[in-house]
């Protein structure tokens, strides 16, 4: 409905306007889908609760065209000036007349047909991260660590009193099975000649404690086989299933900032760095990984991630560790089955985003 003679034809078609009928197009930001209670000013200030309707729908309704009726006095049909004021403002809330003379809108709004458009969009170095877990995943060579996956997520691994978890190696056949005891709960992945490809493990119901996210553990175990030049992050995927009912993998977008922050944590002792370089860069890291540590995760202080932290809360704090470390890694979210994944992350208003999933 972009000129005057479809403009024409429509209009005639409808009565009740009268002779002095005029349209004109406006550009309309519909209300979301959450219940029609949010406008997309309410999604962007998060006014009446529209954070919430932003977090669920991952964004704001796409702006359209529709067109609208004028009793513009001066008889034929034409383009309302410019300059004249629209019967909408910019979230699509009317605000009087425009054209000239009374409005009648035609679909203004319609909150059930109207697509979500998510704020942000998959960029090039997503899609890196993303065809790191995709390949993997969905290479056939690794269907038995896929289903070791599912396997780790069951009700029966995730109700014991002892982490379990698997590994694979490059230049290796088959999975490699971990796990603790009831005596030493966390699983160690012991780290072998060849490097890894992938590493996986639960975290069950335990007191070790079990959280809804990675713990540092976990990523430290990385961060340490980075070290000893154990496995390549241009590939490597890390996963993880937990009790309260989540699961994320894990990629390494920058090795050198990763192991910058966990370097301190990957030895046991400072009697173990070597020369002095890598001495200040022990000192360096344990500066900045210790007060993070603390208050993310630490079970000593009030940590804002612990076993019952619920689950969107604990991936919020998990974000904003990840920002606050600037480690470079990349989170994604998948489902029981480790089929689909999407990247997690934070808006500018600290409300966590899901982007479009990762492409098979």
């Amino acid at each position: 409905m972009e000129d005057n003679d479809l403009g024409n034809s429509l209009l005639s078609r409808i009565g009740g306007v009268g002779d002095g009928g005029c349209y004109d197009f406006v550009d309309v930001v519909p209300r979301c889908r959450y219940l029609g209670r949010h406008t997309a000013e309410d999604i962007e200030t998060g006014s009446n609760g529209g954070f919430d309707c932003a977090q669920k729908y991952e964004g704001i309704p796409e702006p359209y065209r529709v067109l609208y009726l004028t009793e513009c006095g001066q008889g034929g049909f034409g383009i309302t000036p410019n300059n004249d004021p629209s019967p909408y403002d910019d979230y699509g809330n009317p605000i009087g007349q425009g054209g000239g003379g009374n409005t009648i809108p035609i679909l203004v709004d319609n909150p059930v047909t109207i697509p979500i458009v998510p704020r942000a969009i998959l960029s090039p170095a997503d899609i890196i991260e993303c065809t790191k877990v995709t390949d993997f995943i969905n290479d056939p060579a690794n269907d038995d660590f896929k289903q070791e996956l599912i396997d780790l997520a069951s009700e029966a691994n995730l109700s014991l009193d002892f982490e379990k978890g698997i590994a694979k190696y490059e230049n290796t056949v088959g999975v490699s099975n971990f796990q603790g005891t009831n005596a030493s709960p966390k699983v160690e992945i012991t780290i072998g000649v060849n490097k890894f490809k992938a590493m996986g493990h639960n975290h069950p119901d335990t007191s070790i404690p079990s959280l809804p996210t990675f713990s540092p553990g976990d990523l430290i175990g990385v961060a340490k086989a980075i070290r000893l030049n154990k496995l390549d992050t241009t590939s490597f995927v890390l996963f993880v299933a937990t009790k309260q009912g989540t699961q994320y993998a894990i990629t390494i977008n920058d090795p050198v900032k990763f192991l910058d922050f966990f370097f301190f944590a990957t030895f046991n002792s400072v009697t173990d760095v070597g020369d002095f370089a890598e001495y200040q860069r022990y000192n360096n890291s344990k500066d900045v990984f210790t007060p993070l540590f603390d208050e993310y995760f630490n079970p000593k202080e009030t940590p804002k991630i612990t076993p019952t932290t619920p689950n969107e809360d604990a991936v919020r704090e998990f974000l904003n560790f990840m920002n606050a470390a600037d480690a470079g890694f990349t989170l994604f979210e998948t489902d029981e089955s480790f089929n689909t994944y999407t990247k997690v992350d934070l808006n500018n208003n600290g409300v966590v985003v899901r982007l479009p999933p990762c492409q098979n």
